[in-house]
């Protein structure tokens, strides 16, 4: 426990500001996405779906392994199904299957879930956590807390969130991309 009783927002090195990265579906233009991040020392997480891999425009499960080296790779279900609309046997072997058979390729743990098509109602959650989901993105409503008030933008929106506030909320649609910066400074960003 730390002796003033605060919490600290940081990421890797101590940084204070991270952009994260997320790439759904392992298509083979993920082939050409990795190897300029590479180049540029960039990391991003991409979101598999081990019942599609081989198939027509998606890369093999014989390549995922070396093309996604030094990269984050999460489930995205074995097969790419609606969640919400599955009996709760379907819903949890979805989720648990696509983890273990990552695991298999990577010989690694596989912590990362992003939910097809941004579904998240409760027994979707509930099996997540009982296939040993350790954290999910989605698409959808979002509720962001923040460590104290301040203004919120959004550098790719280019507009004023929220201001003197320490929550706010969005709707990150399927595909949208939102980038948000929060700070005494925010507002100067979008100048």
């Amino acid at each position: 426990m730390n002796p003033d009783n605060r919490l600290y927002f940081t990421f890797p090195g101590g940084a204070r500001r991270a952009v994260t990265l997320s790439f759904d579906d392992g298509t083979v233009h993920d082939r050409r996405l990795v190897e300029v991040f590479n180049r540029h020392g960039l990391k991003a997480t991409f979101n598999l779906v081990p019942g599609r891999l081989g198939r027509d425009g998606v890369v093999s499960r014989d390549e995922v392994a070396s093309l996604y080296a030094g990269h984050e790779i999460a489930s995205h279900g074995w097969m790419h199904l609606n969640l919400d609309r599955l009996d709760p046997y379907r819903r949890l072997a979805e989720i648990r299957d696509g983890r273990a058979a990552l695991e298999d390729l990577l010989g690694r743990p596989v912590r990362g879930f992003a939910s097809p098509f941004g579904e998240h109602g409760d027994a979707t959650v509930d099996a997540m956590r009982e296939a040993g989901v350790a954290y999910a993105r989605t698409a959808g409503a979002k509720t962001v807390h923040l460590p104290r008030k301040t203004t919120v933008v959004d550098l790719v929106g280019r507009r004023v969130v929220a201001r003197d506030t320490d929550v706010f909320s969005f709707d990150a649609d399927l595909h949208s991309t939102h980038l948000f910066y929060y700070g005494v400074d925010a507002a100067e960003y979008l100048r």
